[in-house]
């Protein structure tokens, strides 16, 4: 049994049921948003609900409805699977879209949510001061703390603390674009897990699978697109990072009032500001600098202006960035490009900023790359949620695909339309098996 709650503040949560309300029930979990990539791309879950509309409780000129003024935008869902009579949360959701009726009783009407990664996505990267010799599980910390988060919201694999960068540059960027960076520097996928964290984990599975797909459970399987795969050239672009001589990074002049002023967030000429060596002031009245500070690109000036009136004020600011230039390494099938030439995929991030390590990195997407099977896709039923993001998996199919493949669940949907079970679709992507000790 799932229910739906519509969580109202300082209200009783208005719960929706497989039996009164909804009509329809869609809810799609994903690691990342293409199954094919042999990279991560950031993705949110989402939720669709099909509801009727019974007595009118969800009509929006309804004043009568406790759900009165709550059918809006970034209103919270949760969804719980009752399972011997406990319910269990699956995931909390944040109304982005919804056709709810005026006033019109009995009519169906549909509900869209996504959850709580979506809405941080599209927001711009706090500026902070550039962080050198960096691992890649801090930076991960320090991009999600910067936005309000916290250590609870948040599950980073250890194994991120032996990637490091050598500089922490975000200048300028939308969230989206830095965790997608992140994601292929580190071989990673960022996804929202049931409970509401924020899970940070390699992409490189290894396990015992959990759950096991059969001809005897297996509705549809589908193999033929993956193995569609015709790259024969790999390019991966890394950033080779400098920290440059001192320079101009601001000259202005400000009109500063009489006394303790703040001019805020002045915008520096250059980006990936690595320090400030010196700032300069010149003024007929003596103004003195009381304090500074700076991000990546945005100057916070503190003076005092000893005169009874507004003062021109000279600012000249010296200091340093990071200077980049991206470089590429590359990996050829060299009888196939002879046969059928360049079919290159070409995969860049400004995370990557050691050669090295950019050849370590280069060597696994190669291999992904070249796998026979990459990824399957298949259709089942089931009468609960028990398949999740990252669960270890077999599928073993030995009359038509004769297929014996270990994989990880990299995103599944479950529908319900009436009945007693959901429709499930799954993809899965190519898992390790624990290595023995032996």
């Amino acid at each position: 049994m799932i229910t739906v709650n519509i969580n109202i503040p300082d209200t009783d949560p208005f719960v929706l049921t497989q039996n009164d309300y909804i009509k329809g029930f869609n809810l799609l979990y994903e690691v990342d948003s293409d199954i094919e990539k042999i990279y991560s791309a950031i993705s949110a879950n989402e939720l669709n609900l099909t509801l009727i509309n019974k007595g009118s409780v969800f009509s929006l000129e309804n004043t009568e409805s406790p759900l009165y003024g709550n059918i809006k935008n970034g209103t919270e869902l949760e969804v719980f699977e009752v399972l011997s009579g406990e319910p269990i949360s699956r995931g909390k959701f944040y109304i982005v879209d919804y056709d709810a009726p005026l006033n019109a009783m009995g009519s169906s009407f549909s509900i869209r949510a996504v959850d709580r990664l979506q809405s941080i996505l599209n927001k711009d990267v706090s500026l902070e001061q550039v962080v050198s010799s960096l691992s890649m599980y801090d930076y991960f910390l320090q991009i999600f703390l910067s936005l309000g988060l916290t250590g609870e919201d948040l599950l980073i694999d250890e194994d991120l603390k032996q990637i490091f960068l050598n500089f922490s540059i975000f200048n300028g960027k939308k969230m989206a674009e830095i965790l997608n960076s992140c994601c292929i520097a580190s071989d990673c996928m960022v996804f929202v897990d049931s409970v509401g964290r924020i899970n940070i984990k390699e992409k490189r599975m290894v396990g015992t699978p959990v759950k096991h797909f059969t001809t005897s459970n297996i509705v549809s399987l589908d193999i033929s697109k993956s193995l569609t795969y015709d790259y024969n050239l790999l390019k991966l672009g890394y950033v080779a990072a400098n920290i440059s001589e001192n320079m101009e990074l601001l000259s202005c002049t400000l009109q500063c009032p009489a006394g303790d002023y703040s001019f805020k967030d002045l915008e520096l000429s250059k980006d990936n500001v690595y320090d400030i060596d010196n700032i300069m002031v010149r003024s007929s009245s003596g103004v003195v600098i009381t304090g500074c500070s700076y991000s990546q690109a945005l100057l916070t000036l503190d003076v005092n202006n000893p005169a009874t009136e507004e003062v021109n004020l000279d600012v000249v600011v010296i200091g340093r960035t990071i200077e980049t230039a991206t470089a590429y390494i590359t990996t050829r099938n060299e009888e196939d490009i002879a046969v059928n030439g360049d079919k290159s995929l070409d995969i860049t991030s400004e995370s990557v900023q050691d050669v090295n390590y950019a050849k370590s990195l280069s060597a696994i997407y190669w291999e992904r790359l070249n796998d026979h099977i990459p990824y399957i896709t298949l259709k089942t039923r089931s009468n609960s949620l028990q398949f999740m993001p990252c669960m270890i998996v077999d599928v073993k199919e030995p009359v038509k695909a004769k297929l014996d493949y270990l994989g990880y669940i990299h995103s599944v949907k479950y529908e319900w339309f009436g009945g007693d079970a959901f429709s499930v679709d799954i993809g899965i992507k190519t898992a390790k098996e624990v290595e023995s000790d032996e």
